[in-house]
Formats: structure tokens, C-alpha cells, sequence
């Protein structure tokens, strides 16, 4: 079974990288280099490209973090966690988690000030206000035997 969430999740990571190639964008320098993980966190790395970054975390859980620049520059990261059921308190500390590992410091901090002021984290799109963003978002998802987290801004 690991190995077909292991084949799923590079096959998905393979499509954001062929769609991201369309398109005539340089990439930022920034996804070149996961400085945030530490050595012990990750069990497996692998950049695709010059943009994306993929990995399996010590702890079972799958990242991909795709950064960009163009006539606009944003940034995607997801956590895909293989288990379905987290009260939450787990979810809010994987938000965070992959928050700090991800965004600058100030951005961090703001996902984890609007999250404090949640009673109830649900599945869906958590639109958070920014003030150089455009978009700017935490967006949750549940599969049968799965959860995925991802986080993402924009700004043109």
C-alpha cells in the first residue's frame, strides 16, 4: 500500500510539474534549496526540476513545494498525510508545521494568528487576508484513507 501512495503522490507532483512547463515562467531561486528541513526530516528528497521540490518526511508524511516567477510569482506547497481521521489540534500543528517550513516568517505568523481565532477546522478553502497577496490560503482536503494540507499565495 506505501507503495502505491508513494507511486500516486510523484505521479501528482509529475502533473504540476508538465503543467507548470507550459507555461513561460523563470523559476525562483527560492525552491532550489529546502534550507528549512532538517537532515533527520526527511526520508527521501528529490527536486523535479528547478521548481519543485518533493520529499518523504521521517514521520510517513509526503511534500511537494513549487515555487515560481513570471509576470506574477506564488508558491504551492501541499502535505499529503496518509491517514484520514486528526482531531483539530493535529491539523492546526501540520498547518503550522508546513507553514514554517515553507513561507517567510511574517507569513508563518499570520496563518497562525487567523488559525487561533478558528473554533473548528474543516475541510476546505481557509481564505486569509494579506496585505501584498493577492491570494493568500489554506486549503484542507479529506480522502478515504488520506489528508491533504496545502497552502499557496499569489501575488501580480
Amino acid at each position: 500500500m506505501k507503495k502505491i501512495i508513494v507511486i500516486l503522490f510523484l505521479m501528482f507532483a509529475h502533473m504540476s510539474v508538465i503543467a507548470a512547463n507550459s507555461e513561460d515562467c523563470m523559476y525562483s531561486p527560492e525552491g532550489k534549496e529546502p534550507t528549512k528541513f532538517a537532515k533527520e526530516e526527511l526520508s527521501f528528497s528529490k527536486f523535479i526540476n528547478e521548481n519543485l521540490f518533493v520529499g518523504i518526511l521521517s514521520s510517513g508524511d509526503y511534500i511537494s513545494v513549487k515555487y515560481w516567477t513570471c509576470d506574477h510569482f506564488g508558491l504551492e506547497a501541499n502535505l499529503f498525510i496518509p491517514i484520514s481521521e486528526m482531531n483539530d489540534g493535529l491539523i492546526k500543528e501540520k498547518i503550522l508545521w508546513l507553514a514554517s517550513k515553507v513561507l517567510a516568517k511574517k507569513d508563518s505568523e499570520i496563518i497562525r494568528l487567523y488559525l487561533s481565532k478558528l473554533e473548528k477546522i474543516k475541510d476546505g478553502r481557509i481564505e486569509i487576508p494579506h496585505d501584498m497577496y493577492s491570494e493568500f490560503a489554506v486549503q484542507i482536503s479529506s480522502g478515504q484513507f488520506s489528508k491533504t494540507i496545502s497552502i499557496n499565495f499569489y501575488f501580480s
